[in-house]
């Protein structure tokens, strides 16, 4: 299957994200276009390819083989009714996948559809540039800050380094073109049976103020096999607490909701 060139991203080196002005950005140059998995047609206007199976064998059944250009295999099984996500490896490069399996419509239900999706697409919701990266590799993306009345940014996110974790870094960009420290590193997650909603929060530091940082969510939504990740500024509720209990009794802290405990400290003459 050729590939679809439209989603493809260069990475942006380090050197060049320093570098990069205002004036790339608002140019056009360094703007991602809206990605939506419907919308993803056939590679270079191809029609799909029909396969047909021969005999179902005890090991073999409804499995097949995948493959980006060279690199290694991969086995597949058309034979479940969900989504199933899978890894490529190239070279040095883990692209993930999600496969979409449905029947035809009407008389051709005999017939399944197979449709090979980016298992994560980033969304940047923030009002300010991000650069997104893998934990412990030196190739950094742009994702263009979101502008009002239009698509959040959108980036198909594969790993770059499969010597690496796959755990993503983000940081902000100012628009002189100078970064700030990137967050700690997190999994995507996404995986399984994983709910849409928000599942953590990172912080990125300016270098030279370490007072002054940015707090985003994280929020997860997965349709059809695809995660998408959208980043955006943390709202008040979501802020993190800390509370300590510098009194001589014990206190116990409730959430709004009666019954349920978030923490229960010890008094320091208890801890004594």
């Amino acid at each position: 299957l050729p590939r679809f060139s439209g989603g493809a991203r260069e990475p942006l080196e380090p050197s060049v994200a320093r570098g990069l002005s205002r004036a790339a950005i608002e140019d056009g140059t360094a703007r991602l276009p809206p990605f939506e998995p419907a919308e993803l047609p056939p590679a270079a206007g191809l029609p799909p390819l029909m396969l047909s199976f021969g005999p179902s064998g005890k090991l073999t059944g409804q499995l097949v083989a995948v493959q980006v250009d060279e690199g290694r295999w991969a086995e597949l099984s058309l034979s479940r009714s969900k989504a199933a996500s899978f890894a490529l490896r190239h070279e040095d490069v883990v692209y993930e996948l999600a496969a979409q399996v449905t029947r035809a419509p009407a008389d051709f239900h005999r017939t399944r559809l197979v449709t090979l999706l980016p298992r994560y697409v980033l969304l940047n919701s923030t009002p300010f540039d991000l650069v997104v990266g893998q934990a412990g590799h030196d190739a950094w993306f742009l994702m263009p800050r979101h502008r009002p009345h239009s698509p959040a940014q959108r980036l198909v996110w594969h790993w770059p380094s499969a010597r690496h974790k796959r755990r993503l870094c983000v940081k902000v960009l100012d628009a002189d073109g100078s970064e700030w420290l990137p967050c700690a590193p997190f999994k995507l997650g996404g995986g399984g049976g994983a709910s849409s909603g928000l599942r953590c929060l990172i912080k990125s530091r300016h270098p030279s103020e370490p007072r002054k940082l940015r707090v985003l969510g994280v929020h997860l939504e997965v349709v059809d096999g695809v995660c998408f990740v959208k980043l955006c500024e943390a709202r008040a509720h979501e802020m993190p607490l800390m509370i300590s209990n510098n009194t001589s009794a014990p206190i116990r802290i409730l959430q709004s909701q009666p019954g349920r405990t978030l923490l229960g400290q010890p008094s320091p003459a208890d801890k004594a």
